[in-house]
């Protein structure tokens, strides 16, 4: 779709959210897929909006808040071991793969429960060596490297079956007074709540393909009947695409080619008696949400198709050791370099009011059934 009929694809939608108030599933057609459509998507991923959950919100917020306390609820094995069980992010997925940002996060609290609470994390380096079995509990191995008075350092395995299948490095600062201060500014881009949800507005998009107002290629409908038909039980973040478009391969960025920008913040509200460690593994869980689709989503316009994908290594630094989940925040990622089936993506994260507080990088193995796009 060219970047014309993609705006006026966009206007389309705006003045449909204007006169229905807001397009949600409730609002909206279902749609069934007439041909599957397969790809590799981190697990938990895709966020949609809550009108389509079961039950009411504070059903629904009893059981986030149940569910996220059980994430990083771990059983002591003695000798800074740690063992859980609680890995499937989706409920009912076919793939018994667990989420590398859930495993991130775990191996950080793992580490963290091995340091004094003056200490905090602004630094972590790690490698996804296997893929952890969602069926089987893992140990996470810290290591005290060193126990200084400004700093703490660790390493964290995730061991299962005996095989190391994630390590992590984490360097831990406590807070010093001030010597020099400047950050990035935030991209000016649309608000969250101007931004749709992936599943509506790719429902929308069919609707409009159905009746001739947009033509798509084969492979984009697989994907929008995909994102449409996405089930959103289980998912933490609501996370919302500012180019919906580019994310979904049927216009090219309205940015720089390689760069997308989202929206992201918890589904329900993170109960106040969390602690502020809690909002920190949260942070980690969803650094690893958009980095690695962000590697080849330039190549969507291609009808590039993915075979495999997989994070190779995640690199996080925490700007900011007290943040908020359950508040807005901006994340823009951009892919500078793809080649020899990896790509390699980095991310910056902001508070709604402009604050840096995170900055990723992570390099992403992509794989396809033979075919190449250049770009």
């Amino acid at each position: 779709m060219k970047r014309a009929g993609y705006r006026n694809l966009c206007k389309l939608f705006s003045a449909a959210a204007t006169k229905k108030g807001s397009l949600t599933s409730q609002s909206v057609r279902a749609v069934s897929i007439s041909k599957p459509f397969h790809n590799y998507y981190n697990m938990g991923r895709q966020k949609y909006s809550l009108d389509d959950k079961h039950g009411s919100r504070a059903e629904n917020a009893d059981k986030f808040a149940e569910r996220v306390e059980h994430f990083y609820t771990f059983k002591d094995k003695g000798s800074d071991v740690f063992e859980s069980s609680n890995l499937s992010t989706v409920r009912g997925a076919a793939v018994h793969a667990a989420y590398g940002g859930l495993i991130f996060s775990q191996a950080l609290c793992a580490a963290e429960k091995t340091v004094g609470e003056q200490f905090k994390p602004h630094a972590t380096h790690s490698f996804f060596i296997l893929n952890v079995d969602t069926r089987i509990p893992v140990e996470y191995r810290v290591r005290r490297l060193r126990d200084g008075r400004s700093f703490c350092t660790r390493t964290v395995e995730a061991v299962q079956n005996g095989k190391v299948a994630y390590c992590l490095q984490v360097s831990f600062h406590v807070n010093e007074p001030e010597s020099v201060i400047h950050e990035a500014k935030m991209p000016q881009v649309a608000a969250p709540e101007d931004c749709p949800t992936n599943r509506d507005f790719a429902i929308f998009t069919l609707d409009q393909v159905k009746a001739g107002e947009v033509t798509v290629t084969e492979m984009q409908r697989q994907r929008l009947e995909f994102q449409a038909t996405y089930d959103p039980d289980g998912d933490l973040f609501d996370i919302r695409c500012v180019d919906p478009g580019a994310y979904l391969g049927i216009a090219e960025s309205s940015t720089s080619p390689g760069t997308i920008c989202f929206w992201m913040k918890t589904q329900y509200p993170v109960p106040s008696e969390a602690s502020e460690r809690m909002h920190r593994y949260l942070l980690a869980f969803t650094s690893d949400s958009v980095q690695a689709t962000s590697s080849y989503l330039p190549h969507l316009v291609n009808d590039f198709q993915v075979s495999m994908l997989f994070s190779l290594d995640h690199c996080v630094w925490f700007h900011q050791p007290i943040v908020k989940t359950d508040e807005w925040m901006l994340f823009e990622s951009s892919s500078s370099k793809a080649k020899g089936s990896r790509g390699f993506t980095t991310g910056r994260l902001w508070s709604a009011d402009g604050q840096l507080i995170m900055s990723v990088c992570q390099e992403t193995l992509i794989r396809s059934n033979g075919s190449v796009s250049k770009l």
